[in-house]
């Protein structure tokens, strides 16, 4: 154990089987409420590393529970064990794509209307430059996957920071790019073109919607917002998920910050 199933870059904690009770996801372990493992992922040779996505939300609705989608980091480690892969709420993997240099970013979102339920984004990279000013990407490429694990698309690597924001409250989630501050349907155009870099995004007012973020180092914090009237707003919004608002807490001083939906903006898409 003391070499396998190592923490992350954070401690999601989510009703993965929804019997009523929170698990706490650490690295490739889920824990359940008596502080024993439920699960972790087992394998012969072990895994070094960790992963730096962790991300729990029902992914495949037509699966029983919710699902983790995991992407692993690299360094000194063998490609054939660096990759994605889903995983079900009892730990089995459902799908698994391996060979990458090191996943480094990425999230899991219902992006593309028409498909069963959430795209799942990682970003590999081959290195990293290292310098005073911080750390340039080398060789970053997108990938993004259906829910049972078809590749979609090569994203641009300006995706590497982006975040999914349900912008206009239809239950299918626009992309947001940091760098050019766009929001944009995946595909599709450009919905709205921010003064400044965003950082964040999540329904703040409980209004259907999602709003932004930013703070580009003036002392102001600004929270962008859509005005349209919503012409048939759902009953319930995304802040009345409880995986939903612990996950806007749990994140809010951390800089990727990407409320996993907890499985209700999934849900009320495809009503």
């Amino acid at each position: 154990m003391v070499d396998q199933y190592r923490g992350s870059h954070g401690l999601p904690i989510a009703d993965i089987n929804e019997d009523g009770k929170e698990e706490i996801l650490w690295g490739e372990r889920c824990i359940g409420e008596n502080g024993k493992d439920m699960w972790a992922i087992e394998e012969n040779t072990p895994y070094k590393g960790h992963p730096d996505i962790v991300f729990p939300a029902d992914i495949l609705p037509s699966h029983e529970g919710k699902e983790v989608f995991y992407g692993r980091e690299g360094w000194g480690e063998k490609k054939e064990k660096i990759g994605v892969y889903l995983v079900d709420h009892r730990g089995k993997i459902l799908w698994a794509r391996w060979g990458y240099n090191h996943i480094d970013r990425g999230w899991a979102g219902r992006i593309i209307p028409g498909r069963e339920g959430m795209q799942c984004l990682d970003i590999n990279i081959e290195d990293k430059d290292w310098s005073k000013e911080g750390a340039d990407l080398i060789g970053p490429k997108g990938y993004l996957w259906s829910s049972n694990g078809k590749l979609l698309d090569n994203p641009s690597a300006s995706w590497y920071f982006s975040f999914p924001v349900d912008w206009d409250g239809d239950g299918i989630r626009e992309i947001c790019t940091v760098e050019d501050g766009k929001i944009q349907k995946y595909g599709g155009k450009v919905v709205e073109k921010l003064p400044v870099g965003p950082l964040w995004g999540a329904d703040l007012f409980g209004d259907h919607r999602e709003e932004v973020v930013a703070a580009p180092g003036d002392d102001k914090i600004y929270i962008f917002f859509n005005t349209d009237v919503l012409e048939s707003p759902p009953r319930l919004t995304p802040m009345a998920d409880r995986q939903y608002r612990n996950d806007l807490s749990r994140t809010a001083m951390h800089e990727n910050v990407i409320p996993t939906e907890g499985g209700f903006l999934s849900r009320k898409s495809m009503k």
